[in-house]
Protein backbone atom coordinates (compact mmCIF):
# COMPACT_ATOMS: atom_id res chain seq x y z
CA UNK A 1 0.00 0.00 0.00
CA UNK A 2 2.94 2.11 1.06
CA UNK A 3 4.06 1.97 -2.57
CA UNK A 4 0.76 2.47 -4.22
CA UNK A 5 0.41 5.25 -1.87
CA UNK A 6 3.32 6.85 -3.68
CA UNK A 7 2.37 6.50 -6.94
CA UNK A 8 -1.57 8.03 -6.38
CA UNK A 9 0.32 10.78 -4.87
CA UNK A 10 3.00 11.32 -7.89
CA UNK A 11 -0.07 11.23 -10.57
CA UNK A 12 -1.54 14.28 -8.48
CA UNK A 13 1.07 16.48 -7.53
CA UNK A 14 4.44 15.02 -9.97
CA UNK A 15 7.71 15.11 -8.12
CA UNK A 16 6.56 17.84 -5.54
CA UNK A 17 5.86 15.35 -2.62
CA UNK A 18 7.90 13.65 -0.44
CA UNK A 19 6.42 11.09 2.62
CA UNK A 20 8.55 11.05 5.78
CA UNK A 21 8.21 9.18 8.85
CA UNK A 22 10.63 6.82 11.12
CA UNK A 23 7.60 4.89 12.54
CA UNK A 24 6.73 1.96 10.13
CA UNK A 25 3.09 3.15 8.41
CA UNK A 26 0.39 0.71 7.73
CA UNK A 27 -1.99 2.50 5.18
CA UNK A 28 -5.85 1.07 4.44
CA UNK A 29 -8.04 2.01 1.79
CA UNK A 30 -9.13 5.48 4.25
CA UNK A 31 -6.05 6.49 4.42
CA UNK A 32 -4.85 6.67 0.84
CA UNK A 33 -8.43 8.65 0.31
CA UNK A 34 -7.53 10.63 3.17
CA UNK A 35 -4.31 11.73 1.89
CA UNK A 36 -5.24 11.71 -1.60
CA UNK A 37 -7.72 14.30 -0.86
CA UNK A 38 -4.84 16.27 0.51
CA UNK A 39 -3.03 16.11 -2.18
CA UNK A 40 -5.80 17.21 -4.62
CA UNK A 41 -6.21 20.27 -2.58
CA UNK A 42 -2.77 21.13 -2.36
CA UNK A 43 -3.04 20.50 -6.40
CA UNK A 44 -5.63 22.87 -6.93
CA UNK A 45 -4.06 25.43 -4.13
CA UNK A 46 -1.03 25.47 -6.36
CA UNK A 47 -2.25 26.11 -9.24
CA UNK A 48 -4.15 28.96 -7.96
CA UNK A 49 -1.49 30.47 -6.65
CA UNK A 50 0.80 30.33 -9.22
CA UNK A 51 -1.94 31.41 -11.53
CA UNK A 52 -2.29 34.35 -9.06
CA UNK A 53 1.78 34.87 -9.41
CA UNK A 54 1.07 35.38 -13.25
CA UNK A 55 -1.67 37.88 -12.71
CA UNK A 56 -0.01 39.83 -10.59
CA UNK A 57 3.02 39.80 -13.06
CA UNK A 58 0.94 41.08 -15.60
CA UNK A 59 -0.63 44.15 -13.10
CA UNK A 60 3.18 44.88 -12.46
CA UNK A 61 3.47 45.22 -15.98
CA UNK A 62 0.57 47.68 -16.67
CA UNK A 63 1.20 49.44 -13.31
CA UNK A 64 4.86 50.48 -14.73
CA UNK A 65 3.86 51.26 -18.00
CA UNK A 66 0.83 53.63 -16.41
CA UNK A 67 3.37 55.32 -14.49
CA UNK A 68 5.98 55.66 -17.36
CA UNK A 69 3.92 55.97 -20.49
CA UNK A 70 -0.03 56.97 -19.23
CA UNK A 71 -1.46 56.59 -22.40
CA UNK A 72 1.39 57.44 -24.63
CA UNK A 73 1.73 55.76 -28.07
CA UNK A 74 5.04 54.22 -27.13
CA UNK A 75 3.29 52.63 -24.30
CA UNK A 76 2.09 49.32 -26.43
CA UNK A 77 5.69 49.01 -27.85
CA UNK A 78 7.45 49.23 -23.85
CA UNK A 79 5.39 46.62 -23.20
CA UNK A 80 5.71 44.21 -25.94
CA UNK A 81 9.54 44.56 -25.78
CA UNK A 82 10.41 44.88 -21.91
CA UNK A 83 7.86 44.52 -19.84
CA UNK A 84 5.45 41.30 -21.24
CA UNK A 85 7.91 38.95 -22.35
CA UNK A 86 9.77 36.69 -20.60
CA UNK A 87 12.80 39.07 -20.11
CA UNK A 88 11.80 40.61 -16.31
CA UNK A 89 10.86 38.84 -13.85
CA UNK A 90 8.26 39.34 -11.45
CA UNK A 91 10.57 40.66 -8.54
CA UNK A 92 12.42 42.20 -11.57
CA UNK A 93 9.23 44.43 -12.09
CA UNK A 94 9.03 44.76 -8.50
CA UNK A 95 12.07 46.48 -8.12
CA UNK A 96 11.48 48.83 -11.16
CA UNK A 97 8.11 49.97 -9.07
CA UNK A 98 10.12 49.89 -5.89
CA UNK A 99 12.46 51.76 -7.44
CA UNK A 100 9.91 54.55 -8.75
CA UNK A 101 7.97 54.99 -5.49
CA UNK A 102 12.09 55.61 -4.17
CA UNK A 103 12.82 58.06 -6.67
CA UNK A 104 9.30 59.85 -6.25
CA UNK A 105 8.26 59.39 -9.81
CA UNK A 106 5.01 57.68 -8.01
CA UNK A 107 3.87 59.79 -4.71
CA UNK A 108 3.85 57.23 -1.81
CA UNK A 109 0.14 57.12 -1.48
CA UNK A 110 -1.98 56.88 -4.49
CA UNK A 111 -5.90 57.28 -4.40
CA UNK A 112 -5.79 55.89 -1.04
CA UNK A 113 -3.02 53.22 -1.18
CA UNK A 114 0.31 53.48 0.58
CA UNK A 115 2.61 52.56 -2.20
CA UNK A 116 5.44 51.32 0.19
CA UNK A 117 2.57 49.04 1.87
CA UNK A 118 1.32 47.95 -1.40
CA UNK A 119 5.33 47.18 -2.43
CA UNK A 120 5.27 45.23 1.03
CA UNK A 121 2.51 43.33 0.49
CA UNK A 122 3.33 42.09 -3.17
CA UNK A 123 6.89 41.09 -2.12
CA UNK A 124 5.37 38.53 0.07
CA UNK A 125 3.22 37.32 -2.62
CA UNK A 126 6.07 37.30 -4.26
CA UNK A 127 8.06 34.88 -1.53
CA UNK A 128 4.82 32.63 -0.89
CA UNK A 129 4.31 31.95 -4.73
CA UNK A 130 8.13 31.05 -4.92
CA UNK A 131 7.73 29.08 -2.05
CA UNK A 132 5.15 27.35 -3.71
CA UNK A 133 6.85 27.31 -7.48
CA UNK A 134 10.03 25.90 -5.91
CA UNK A 135 8.90 23.84 -2.62
CA UNK A 136 7.50 21.05 -1.68
CA UNK A 137 4.94 19.25 0.09
CA UNK A 138 6.14 16.94 3.06
CA UNK A 139 3.61 14.46 4.11
CA UNK A 140 4.36 13.16 7.93
CA UNK A 141 3.41 9.53 7.98
CA UNK A 142 4.56 9.78 11.88
CA UNK A 143 1.79 12.23 12.42
CA UNK A 144 -1.24 11.85 10.34
CA UNK A 145 -0.07 12.73 7.23
CA UNK A 146 0.10 16.52 8.08
CA UNK A 147 1.56 18.32 5.38
CA UNK A 148 4.14 20.87 5.16
CA UNK A 149 5.95 22.93 2.68
CA UNK A 150 9.62 22.57 2.44
CA UNK A 151 11.48 25.34 0.48
CA UNK A 152 14.82 27.34 0.08
CA UNK A 153 15.65 29.98 1.09
CA UNK A 154 18.73 31.22 2.95
CA UNK A 155 18.59 27.68 4.25
CA UNK A 156 15.80 24.99 4.58
CA UNK A 157 12.42 25.85 5.89
CA UNK A 158 9.27 24.63 6.49
CA UNK A 159 6.30 26.37 6.61
CA UNK A 160 2.69 25.14 7.31
CA UNK A 161 0.11 24.97 4.11
CA UNK A 162 -2.23 27.58 6.24
CA UNK A 163 0.19 29.85 3.85
CA UNK A 164 -2.43 29.12 1.27
CA UNK A 165 -5.21 30.98 2.47
CA UNK A 166 -2.96 33.86 3.55
CA UNK A 167 -1.47 34.10 -0.36
CA UNK A 168 -5.23 34.37 -1.60
CA UNK A 169 -6.72 36.31 0.46
CA UNK A 170 -2.93 38.83 -0.24
CA UNK A 171 -3.46 38.15 -3.77
CA UNK A 172 -7.26 39.62 -3.57
CA UNK A 173 -6.15 42.81 -1.82
CA UNK A 174 -3.70 43.59 -3.75
CA UNK A 175 -5.05 42.97 -7.16
CA UNK A 176 -7.80 45.66 -5.83
CA UNK A 177 -4.93 48.30 -4.53
CA UNK A 178 -3.04 47.93 -8.13
CA UNK A 179 -6.36 48.44 -10.12
CA UNK A 180 -7.23 51.42 -7.94
CA UNK A 181 -3.79 52.57 -8.90
CA UNK A 182 -3.61 51.99 -12.63
CA UNK A 183 -6.92 53.74 -12.63
CA UNK A 184 -5.65 56.84 -10.92
CA UNK A 185 -2.57 57.23 -12.56
CA UNK A 186 -3.95 57.00 -16.26
CA UNK A 187 -6.89 60.05 -15.74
Amino acid sequence: MVNELHVKLKDILGNSFIIEGNKPIKIDKHTMDYVGSIAKKLSNSRGRILSHGVELDDDLSDMISSIIFKKNKNRALFERLLLKNDRLTTMNKWKILHDLVKEHVVPEEVNGINMHDLLRDIHEFIDIRNMFAHGIFVFDSDNNFTVNLRYHRNGEKNTDISVITKASAKYQDISIKISRVIIYLEK
